[in-house]
């Protein structure tokens, strides 16, 4: 290597380009490294020349010598201007990479004259695509996220890839349809997706998680015709998708749905077919990325998780159908239990059997599973035995574990290793010392039939069993006691149940044709059935990360779902262009009002999610605070122009005049229980009544707060009012005198941002800047109970629920949390989505539903009918 005094630019470009030649997935010539780092053809050959004794340059470019890139690349034996890091060489090539896609990628990027055309039948493609294609932007377009996974966000990447995302995706699948790289897509977005989520980036991980979607759902039509990502994919993408509001009004010549169409993704990502049997097992690979599967064609398969595809040849050797498969806990090996009375072992790599096969059982293997150890293999028999053999040796173990008087149908190791699970036809599940063999208390009985799948929970403390009898239990892994009632919704046999990684939900597959997801604390349903299969489902697995669930059916096939879409947010209501300050359920609970920083107030349809009618526009600033009347037939809305608008719910059209008197900005308005009057706090200190017919101000205003007045509110008599201030103080009002009833309400340690009364008006409810939600007894004035405490930050709003047993709130920290308010706990974990603070809750009507407005533009509506008698699952958004 000669380069004799460098000057800077110099070591920069011999540092950029030796890098590259490092990280690079695969060797590129000079010409192209040259344009991926912007480099002069002239600076490109002074650079090669320097480096002929270390390096091929003719060509595609390669070191010579290992042990350069050894010395390069080690700190500790080299200077350190020649240093190598090999975080920072991925980072600037993710960088480089994705300023050439930025640069280079347009729409019909090949200039097709005719969209009528497939790709096949274009027979000057090759010299297109050497034409339109730069070598430097095919690299890109395949490997930028493999560079990008080890970057940190900082504000230049995240502009690219943001710009990307909104912009270029599309023009992105035409280059890797071109290339006929279709099936590679998904992973590449996921490497993206996973990198989004590591570094918290989620304004766009819900358009980043659309887009494998896009292209499992439209792969065939991509990969035929290019014209046709943009005239019959995008026309038919779900219309709830953040795909279809981003990049369908950019294409509005194309074919649009005026009635009909698919609202949302569905839960199914991709469906895996080649075996000639129906599959009996599946289990995704430790890492996730692989999911094998088993059949009664006597075979078992490898396949990629994320683009469905098989890989390498199916594994052979059972000369009868496989009952089990699993994978090693390092990912290296498979095992699998067969009609032929056989344990095997394969490598993965290479597919081939590890060592002879595992001989013993007298009747059927119908379940195997490794130890999370990975030294032992349990097996369980039609032959009423489990057996426990050497992973490594493949011997025996002790004696056969005999107990059972049917069929050993399932087995399984606890996460320490130390206990083995079997469930048997004999309606019962045991639990077994591995050491020993011997069983540990007694059987867990309580199923009717059949039990057929018994896994543990990730923390070894629970057991959950699938039975014929068309439930799934939940038993106490110590005690063997069941833990509540049954869970009852398949309305055939459940073949096969699966803890998720975190032990919050269990997976159950049936041969009613559908999986179901649970909660595992309240065994409630989450979410709807997952549906697809066209015969008996008999084996699901969750993937190591908890998002998908595979399952493989009589159908002969395996299907990947999403398991997020049945707990997680899905789509919101998205129509405002700016923040959403207040929404309020209608009372009839069938709408839902909103008012925004952009100026309007709208009305949004709960069951559809669409808005209905126009916007209601004429305040000159932000809308603070909206409000139903009783009669759900007109709406207020405060704002900060001062001034309180009546508008007729129906028309959108405002009634009567407008209520001005406020000196500042109003944040909070809302009708008396009668309809009549409206009470108004504002920014000026003041709370004041109007008359809803004549617009008249009743009475003088009621002064006392020496802050901002944020939150008011009638009791159900509409005898009292409630006011929330930012001097740190709750007060009571009597509605008709002006005066305040009592001492003023004081716990509170800063600014109180919402009050609100319980359906009794015997208690008060306020949140504050101080991070704490407070319970008050009107009567007395005094706190009940502790502070409800958990936000880590500002809550913006507070709510009772009808029946006065909950609380909701909402924070700045992002987060919805529900509360009971008997014992002061938080129910269930926090309701996550929103991606800015939220500044309005409220209960619906009937108290099933939650309704929240944030800084993200958004309104979401929560479920809540998944309720117990003591709380309630995670509550999953609707939409």
């Amino acid at each position: 290597m000669s380069f004799p005094n460098p000057s800077v630019q110099v070591m920069q470009n011999l540092l950029s380009i030796v890098g590259t030649v490092i990280v690079a997935k695969e060797p590129l010539r000079s010409s192209t490294v040259a344009q991926l780092l912007s480099i002069t053809e002239p600076a490109m050959k002074h650079i090669c020349m320097g480096l002929q004794s270390v390096m091929e340059t003719n060509g595609e470019l390669r070191f010579n010598h290992q042990s350069f890139v050894d010395f390069l690349l080690d700190p500790g034996s080299n200077v350190s201007k020649f240093n190598i890091s090999l975080d920072k060489a991925h980072e600037a090539l993710a960088t480089k990479c994705l300023k050439i896609m930025r640069n280079e990628l347009r729409f019909n990027i090949c200039d097709v004259e005719s969209s009528y055309m497939l790709n096949s039948d274009i027979s000057d493609l090759e010299s297109r695509l050497e034409s339109f294609i730069s070598p430097q932007l095919f690299y890109a377009s395949r490997f930028w996220t493999v560079h990008l996974e080890t970057a940190s966000p900082n504000p230049k990447i995240l502009d690219d890839v943001r710009y990307f995302l909104t912009n270029q995706f599309l023009f992105w699948l035409e280059v890797i349809s071109w290339h006929q790289l279709v099936n590679r897509g998904a992973v590449i977005l996921h490497v993206l997706l996973k990198w989004l989520r590591t570094y918290d980036q989620e304004d766009l991980v819900a358009l980043a998680t659309d887009m494998p979607r896009f292209i499992a759902h439209f792969s065939i039509v991509i990969s035929q015709s290019v014209p046709h990502i943009y005239l019959s994919a995008l026309p038919f993408v779900p219309k709830r998708s953040s795909i279809a509001k981003r990049y369908g009004p950019q294409y509005p010549q194309t074919l649009g749905i005026e009635q009909g169409g698919t609202p949302n993704w569905s839960p199914a990502l991709n469906i895996l077919s080649g075996h000639i049997g129906m599959v009996s097992s599946v289990a995704f690979s430790p890492d996730g990325r692989r999911i094998v599967s088993g059949s009664y064609d006597a075979t078992l398969r490898i396949w990629d998780a994320e683009t469905g595809q098989q890989l390498g040849s199916s594994l052979k050797g059972h000369n009868q159908w496989v009952n089990s498969v699993a994978f090693s806990p390092d990912g290296r090996r498979i095992v699998s239990g067969s009609g032929d009375q056989t344990v095997r072992i394969w490598d993965v790599e290479t597919g081939q059997q590890l060592g002879p096969s595992l001989e013993g059982h007298n009747d059927r293997v119908l379940s195997v599973a490794f130890s999370p150890d990975g030294r032992h293999i349990a097996s369980g028999s039609s032959d009423k035995t489990m057996w426990i053999w050497d992973a490594e040796t493949c011997q025996q173990l002790g004696s056969s574990l005999e107990g059972h008087n049917g069929g050993v149908r399932s087995v399984a190791f606890s996460p320490d290793s130390r206990r083995i699970l079997s469930s048997s036809g004999d309606n019962m599940v045991q639990i077994w010392d591995v050491e020993t063999g011997q069983q540990l208390g007694l059987s867990l009985e309580g199923h009717d039939s059949w039990i057929n799948s018994v896994p543990f929970s990730p923390d070894g403390r629970r057991i959950v069993s699938g039975s014929h009898d068309k439930t799934v239990r939940i038993w106490d892994a110590e005690t063997g006691q069941q833990l509540g009632p049954s869970l009852e919704g398949h309305n055939d046999r459940v073949e096969s149940v699966a803890f998720s990684p975190d032990g919050r939900r269990i997976a159950s597959g049936s041969n009613d044709k559908t999986v179901l997801i649970w909660d595992a604390e309240t065994g409630q349903h989450l979410g709807p059935s997952l549906e697809g299969h066209d015969d008996w489902i008999s084996s699901v697995a969750f993937s190591p990360d908890g998002r998908r669930i595979a399952s493989g059916s009589y159908d002969k096939t395996v299907r990947i779902w999403d398991a997020e879409t049945n707990h997680q947010p899905g789509s919101s209501l998205e129509g405002h262009n700016n923040w959403v300050v207040s929404v309020a359920f209608s009372p009839d609970g069938r709408r839902i009002i909103s008012g925004s920083d952009d100026k309007t107030v709208r009305i949004w349809d709960v069951e559809t999610g669409r808005q209905l009618g126009s916007s209601f526009e004429g305040h000159e600033y932000w809308v603070t605070s909206v409000a139903f009347s009783p009669d759900g037939r007109r709406i207020v809305s405060g704002s900060g122009d001062m001034t309180v608008w009546i508008w007729d719910a129906n028309t959108g059209q405002q009634v009567g005049p407008v209520l001005e008197g406020h000196d500042d900005a109003i944040s909070s308005v809302t009708f008396s229980p009668d309809g009549r009057r409206i009470v108004s706090g504002s920014y000026d200190k003041t709370v004041r009544i109007w008359d809803v017919e004549t617009g008249q101000q009743l009475g003088p205003s009621f002064e006392g707060h020496n802050d901002a007045v944020n939150s008011v509110a009638f009791s159900s008599d509409g005898r009292r009012i409630v006011s929330g201030s930012d001097d740190e103080t709750v007060r009571i009002w009597d509605a008709e005198t002006g005066q305040q009833i009592g001492p003023s309400l004081e716990g509170h340690n800063d600014e109180i941002n919402s009050v609100g009364f319980s359906a009794d008006s015997r208690r008060i409810v306020s949140g504050s800047r101080d991070q704490t939600v407070r319970i008050w007894d009107v009567e007395t004035g005094q706190q009940l109970g502790s502070s409800l405490e958990g936000h880590n930050n500002w809550v913006l709003s507070v709510a009772f629920s009808p029946d006065g047993r909950r609380i909701v709130s909402g924070s700045d920290d992002k987060t919805v949390r529900i509360w009971d308010t008997e014992t002061y706990r938080q129910l269930g974990s926090s309701l996550e989505g929103h991606y800015g603070a939220i500044n309005s809750v409220g209960f619906s009507p009937d108290g099933r539903r939650i309704v929240s407005g944030s800084d993200d533009k958004t309104v979401r509506i929560w479920d809540l009918q998944h309720a117990t008698s003591v709380g309630f699952s995670n509550s999953k958004l609707l939409k």
